[in-house]
């Protein structure tokens, strides 16, 4: 019988993602999914915890669908930001999601940098990304700072925004002195959007060097798919070799949105040009 006394965050994020990742490779009748989801163990330990990024289109949208669709279900604005992504991946319209700013308090701090990076994927909400900043200078949030500005790097490179990677940059460094990233798989994909700043920005060299510090073997398992697709052609577009370009195009099949099939083809194509 599964039951839901896991207690601290850690716990969740050790057993969701070593639970979580065995979901791609099963297939699932829709009587036993539904018998899934109605635990309780399942919704907060599996289905929150390994947000699986390249299967949003697959077997998780199936998850996302029942969650949506439960009535009682209260983690709805999760839910409504993951529909948003996956809306964003494949080129169809986001929907806006409001929220109080005494519920907005009241979240988890990953799921508050969530909900800001959705700002991130509409050019005209993006201005209110940077109020996430008032959230992290309030006393509640300043020791999980890495957990609040997570979601936020993924969606700064997954959008290509330069000024929200140079702005998150900026305010991840002043709280590294302080531990901001205690787990390797915060600090790894830190480096990740660094090495993507500098190599949009020309700064070649620094980023061949981050290039180089980053252990792909620490992202965490639900993201890792997903972040070695930027990982790859970042680095196809520092070194242009064959094996890069292939290991890009290798986890474009393993991410088969539209948004980027579109971002790589524009990608590449530049790339051989420079």
């Amino acid at each position: 019988m599964l039951s839901n006394n896991i207690i601290t965050y850690k716990q969740k994020l050790i057993i969701g993602n070593s639970v979580g990742i065995l979901l791609r490779g099963i297939i699932l009748s829709k009587q036993e999914i539904n018998l899934l989801c109605k635990t309780p163990f399942f919704g907060a330990t599996i289905f929150e915890i390994f947000v699986d990024y390249s299967f949003l289109n697959g077997y998780y949208a199936v998850f996302l669908k029942y969650f949506k669709e439960k009535q009682n279900y209260k983690n709805k604005l999760f839910v409504s930001c993951l529909l948003n992504l996956k809306s964003f991946l494949n080129n169809e319209k986001i929907k806006n999601i409001k929220i109080s700013d005494t519920q907005l308090m009241e979240l988890h701090p990953i799921l508050i940098g969530r909900f800001f990076s959705n700002f991130l994927l509409s050019k005209k909400k993006e201005a209110c990304f940077f109020d996430i900043k008032t959230i992290a200078n309030s006393i509640t949030y300043l020791s999980p700072v890495h957990e609040l500005y997570y979601e936020p790097m993924v969606i700064a490179i997954l959008t290509n925004n330069q000024k929200v990677q140079f702005w998150l940059i900026q305010q991840i460094e002043k709280h590294l002195s302080k531990n901001a990233y205690p787990e390797t798989h915060y600090l790894e994909t830190f480096h990740l959007m660094k090495m993507w700043y500098y190599a949009q920005t020309g700064a070649i060299e620094k980023a061949k060097d981050m290039f180089e510090k980053i252990n792909i073997n620490t992202f965490i398992l639900s993201y890792k798919t997903f972040l070695l697709f930027f990982y790859y052609a970042a680095g196809y577009k520092l070194y242009q070799t064959i094996e890069l370009k292939q290991q890009t195009e290798n986890y474009l099949k393993k991410n088969p949105y539209k948004y980027l099939t579109q971002f790589c083809a524009n990608y590449l194509n530049h790339t051989s040009k420079t």
